[in-house]
């Protein structure tokens, strides 16, 4: 809740209780927020939003699409990606689940990127850069991607895995449990 480099957000712990939640078992959807209080506030640029795949924009299927974790969040750009599975099947939306084996090639569009970034691979226990980003549009393509349990993504500033978060999707899944 917050813009993510701000210390009082503790953005960092949300991430990190997040992903032990996920490590458990869990499967709660990734949100953000915002807590302003004034119209200057609701102009800066990196405040967090989530983004639903919805069926429509109805309060119904915004919230279904957040039930089922087809959300990603960001601060500005945007990501989208194709993965397919050992299967050959493909999933587009987070929440998704792709085979037991956790094998998947992926390819991720990122659009309204202001600044250089790394895309990384982020899944139980491990975070993969898996590419780097400049300002606009950028796609990036990997094959050979393995995740345990569950995958998500995150476009994070400058290349290091401690850069500010830009961007992230909620996990896709490697198993339907």
């Amino acid at each position: 809740n917050g813009r993510w480099a701000e210390p009082e957000t503790d953005n960092l712990g949300a991430l990190a209780f997040w992903t032990d939640l996920l490590d458990a078992g869990l499967r709660p959807t990734a949100v953000s927020g915002t807590d302003s209080h004034s119209e200057e506030e609701d102009q800066y640029p990196a405040l967090p939003m989530t983004f639903v795949h919805a069926a429509d924009r109805s309060e119904g299927s915004i919230l279904e699409g957040i039930r089922h974790g087809h959300a990603f969040l960001s601060s500005g750009p945007t990501v989208a990606f194709r993965a397919r599975g050992s299967d050959g099947v493909d999933v587009v939306l987070p929440g998704k689940h792709l085979p037991t084996d956790g094998r998947f090639d992926v390819t991720v569009d990122i659009d309204r990127l202001a600044e250089d970034a790394t895309l990384w691979s982020v899944t139980s226990g491990s975070m993969l850069p898996i590419g780097e980003c400049g300002p606009a549009t950028t796609r990036v393509v990997r094959g050979g991607l393995v995740a345990r349990t569950w995958w998500r993504l995150e476009l994070r500033r400058g290349s290091a895995a401690t850069g500010d978060l830009l961007a992230l999707t909620n996990p896709v899944y490697a198993s339907e449990t």
